[in-house]
């Protein structure tokens, strides 16, 4: 089990941490931009696989083997997105159904069936390594000599979970969240026209402030489990209520904002359960 959740604290990296906005887009207009993509998603991996102390025949192949499933999973998903937007580019009054609510709801399926094939791949690796001893004796023994009590297994747990809950958490709820409104402008055309490059910036809304607002509410959830004050993660919750207490009177708000809530604090608190406990 170690070694499963140093793998998807490499995945964290190197498909989140690793890949910024930019290069995200860069990668969907050419092959190069998906390459280098492809290869900074392997770099975690060279490294757990020294502290496996496995051979560097095995190592070579492990990695070429992260490295192409990688590439091979995401130029689907890029190829079968591009697919489908031209697809209800095309003919979107054959569907009763807004085209802007279908495309949204495509990448909602496209993101998690991307995540969940890279986590078959990683249970695949866990199975081909899952007898071999990961090798932190020596920084241990450092940390030890340093009188710092305190494992290096325990300082990537708590690491890694605070990756977890911070881009890659605030990606999903997007998603999930795009995926559940209904609420469609009635211009089709200028739906996809919006959608070019050209006018990108404009179709562009500022969502940073209710990120940040994410981010610091699953920290501080964090926090407190880490402290086991588990009764005031509902000061933290309230706070947050009364500062959009006027917005809540709008009923599509209000569900956007309990589902966002709750999924928000169900995966900090299931990712804290499964790193941490």
């Amino acid at each position: 089990m170690a070694l499963l959740r140093l793998l998807v604290g490499c995945h964290i990296i190197g498909d989140f941490i690793f890949q910024s906005d930019k290069l995200c887009e860069k990668k969907k207009e050419g092959n190069k931009f998906l390459l280098c993509h492809s290869f900074l998603y392997t770099l975690p991996f060279l490294l757990l696989f020294f502290l496996v102390g496995t051979t560097w025949y095995y190592i070579l192949c492990s990695l070429s083997f992260v490295f192409a499933t990688h590439y091979a999973i995401d130029y689907w998903k890029i190829y079968e997105e591009k697919k489908q937007r031209d697809k209800l580019r095309e003919e979107p009054k054959k569907d009763k159904q807004n085209p802007k609510q279908k495309d949204k709801q495509s990448d909602f399926w496209f993101f998690n069936i991307d995540q969940i094939s890279h986590l078959v791949v990683l249970v695949i690796i866990w199975i081909i390594f899952r007898n071999c001893t990961i090798n932190v004796y020596a920084i241990n023994q450092f940390l030890k000599e340093a009188e710092i009590d305190i494992s290096i297994e325990k300082i990537f747990n708590v690491l890694m979970v605070f990756l977890i809950i911070l881009k890659p958490t605030s990606i999903f709820i997007d998603e999930f969240i795009k995926y559940l409104n209904i609420s469609c402008d009635n211009d089709e055309n200028d739906y996809f026209e919006k959608r070019t490059e050209a006018n990108k910036e404009s179709f562009k809304t500022d969502k940073k402030p209710g990120a940040y607002i994410g981010y610091l509410e699953r920290i501080l959830v964090v926090i407190l489990s880490l402290m086991n004050v588990w009764s005031s993660i509902g000061f933290v919750l309230t706070a947050k209520s009364i500062a959009r207490y006027k917005q809540l009177s709008d009923k599509n708000f209000a569900k956007k904002y309990l589902i966002g809530t709750l999924l928000s604090l169900s995966i900090s608190l299931l990712t804290f359960a499964f790193y941490l406990l």
